[in-house]
């Protein structure tokens, strides 16, 4: 990357950091591209050469925010681990992420299961799958997930945790914000996972 290119990558990500405060301080609608512009300490017509207009820049924000979460879970698993550190580790970064959607303009996108709708990326989504069949490949090596267990069924489990998070990141409850209990759960969450290596699925 050349030394325009960075200038350029961080000047979008210093609009695109004050645009999301903003956001999230008085709400989407109510919030002006001047504004957004003043607090970036650069000119509208800045912002356009970057951005389409407003929405397109919202997207962007939570294309990156797609994209990081990918890279994280993505540094988790290359990392030479065993399976039952990468899923706890997996397990609180989501939860980190149920906890930073207090974003308004951010939860405004964010599905009943977690996810990011409409803004992730057929290519991030093929690498998502990627890496978490290298995921699931190692849990059931290691015996922490039943043989028996399709992929789709994993990761349909694992929406249905970060379903969870979401839940009661919505109500506000103390438990997400308990790290002894969090971690009773993730036990929880690998004895579901793992069912038990001499029984049958139902």
């Amino acid at each position: 990357m050349t030394g325009y290119e960075k200038r350029t990558e961080a000047k979008k990500r210093i609009i695109q950091r004050c645009a999301s405060e903003l956001f999230d301080k008085y709400g989407f609608e109510k919030v002006t591209l001047e504004e957004i512009a003043s607090k970036a300490k650069v000119s509208r017509v800045t912002i356009y050469k970057y951005f389409k207009d407003k929405e397109n820049l919202q997207t962007e924000i939570l294309k990156n925010l797609a994209l990081q979460t990918t890279e994280s879970i993505e540094k988790i698993i290359q990392n030479d681990l065993p399976f039952p550190e990468k899923f706890k580790r997996i397990i609180l970064l989501k939860k980190d992420i149920s906890e930073l959607t207090n974003n308004q303009f951010i939860e405004s996108t964010i599905g009943n299961d977690g996810e990011l709708g409409g803004v992730v990326t057929i290519d991030l989504i093929e690498r998502i799958a990627v890496i978490m069949q290298k995921f699931i490949q190692q849990g059931k090596k290691e015996g922490f997930i039943h043989p028996d267990l399709t992929d789709e069924t994993v990761n349909n489990y694992f929406k249905l945790i970060r379903a969870g998070f979401k839940q009661l990141q919505d109500n506000s409850d103390p438990l997400l914000y308990d790290l002894k209990k969090t971690g009773e759960l993730i036990a929880i969450y690998m004895n579901g996972l793992k069912y038990g290596a001499d029984q049958k699925l139902l």
